[in-house]
């Protein structure tokens, strides 16, 4: 007993010091995307329901898929396709995506970006609850070339386990028939300790299971 409630400290201690590490909760990489649909499913990740939504009032005909980019891809995922919108009288719109953190903290949201001409300038907002939505930042270094954008959110509580968490990036500035084109976008987020902990008690019980059936082939020897 005494050696089991010893290894229960050190999974405790090895949980609460230990660095841990992020995991992929949602990611778009377009490759599949058709070119006018508004909603789009997470590609991979631990949340398949994770979903990209373009503003309704984004005509379709002003969305396409050209050619992607491996910046910022997940493992050896191709090229493929990217998310292509134009301006077409559309400053002021853009899209949320939505993903589940319930068991997740410190979230960090990149993507590979690029304009064309006086294209769009962007700004990253997020939520907890889709209505209310707080600006995080400006999306700089833009150009004709894709250029990765990183931004971690981890000082923002409130989304730290939130089953509801928001981010939206909203597109103004642009020439009409100017672009915006994101690829490869990433939320990665680092598991609660509520949820390692139940790893933690999980691998104890198993432990504990075979500790039991090992003494009782002994007695029985």
């Amino acid at each position: 007993m005494r050696a089991t409630l010893t290894f229960v400290g050190i999974i405790a201690l090895t949980i609460t010091t230990s660095s841990v590490e992020a995991s992929l909760v949602a990611n778009w990489n377009f490759n599949t995307y058709n070119g006018d649909d508004h909603s789009i499913l997470s590609d991979m990740g631990t949340d398949a329901g994770a979903t990209l939504t373009i503003d309704a009032a984004w005509p379709s005909t002003a969305l396409s898929a050209p050619t992607g980019t491996t910046n910022n891809a997940v493992g050896a995922t191709p090229a493929g396709s990217a998310l292509s919108l134009t301006e077409d009288g559309t400053n002021g719109l853009g899209f949320t995506m939505q993903a589940d953190l319930s068991a997740y903290m410190n979230p960090v949201l990149s993507f590979a970006y690029k304009r064309s001409g006086q294209g769009f300038d962007g700004e990253l907002f997020w939520s907890t609850d889709n209505v209310t939505f707080t600006s995080f930042s400006t999306v700089t270094n833009m150009d004709a070339s894709y250029h990765i954008h990183s931004y971690d959110l981890s000082a923002i509580d409130a989304l730290d386990g939130s089953s509801t968490a928001f981010f939206r990036i909203v597109l103004s500035g642009a020439n009409a028939g100017q672009t915006a084109d994101f690829d490869n976008i990433q939320l990665n987020a680092v598991p609660e300790p509520a949820s390692m902990a139940m790893l933690g008690v999980g691998s104890l019980a198993f432990l504990a299971v075979n500790r039991r059936r090992r003494r009782d082939c002994d007695l029985a020897a």
